[in-house]
């Protein structure tokens, strides 16, 4: 996970048919004023929950919280949300690249996976650190690479890990595939 514009540039690969199918799955940490509330002046509140609102309006996008006590209630709003036909966006690393390397993927990736009985389709995007950091406050101009590759499918007694280290191992595979010439 690269930058926040990661959804976005992977939104835009996609054939238009399938972008408002997609579901991306963002960290509720973000959102600590809105969904805390307490502790937080009214500003940070509102500039929250309109940060919040518009990311759900703009990219279709999820609250996924990254305790361990709220596994249960994300794994059924996940699998109502792919019983309603859409596919949800997960970054397996949790958190955005303080230096740009893939950092090892968390098992919620596979929990999700084997729990709900989906495939993942591995993506690998390079040049979005280059582009917005989190170390950035804006943007800057530079050529983004999208992969998709074919999907990794699970079995319902696979350890969560071992998914999750199959699917990075997956998309290290596609970073390393030689690049199409047109």
């Amino acid at each position: 996970h690269e930058s926040h514009l990661d959804t976005i540039a992977l939104l835009a690969a996609l054939p238009t048919v399938w972008r408002n199918q997609v579901a991306p799955a963002m960290g509720t940490a973000h959102f600590s004023p809105y969904f805390e509330g307490k502790n937080f002046s009214t500003m940070q509140r509102l500039s929250s929950a309109l940060q919040y609102y518009l990311a759900c309006f703009l990219v279709n996008a999820y609250p996924l919280p990254q305790g361990i006590g709220s596994v249960r209630e994300t794994l059924k709003y996940t699998g109502e949300l792919v019983d309603s036909n859409y596919c949800p966006l997960v970054f397996p690393e949790g958190e955005r690249t303080p230096d740009g390397q893939m950092r090892p993927f968390r098992p919620g990736v596979g929990l999700m996976a084997v729990r709900l009985h989906l495939p993942i389709v591995p993506v690998y995007l390079d040049g979005l650190f280059e582009v917005l950091s989190l170390h950035d406050s804006w943007p800057r101009i530079h050529p983004v690479l999208v992969r998709f590759g074919e999907p990794l499918t699970v079995s319902p007694d696979e350890d969560y890990e071992q998914v999750a280290e199959r699917l990075q191992k997956r998309i290290r595979q596609l970073a390393q595939k030689a690049p199409e010439v047109s």
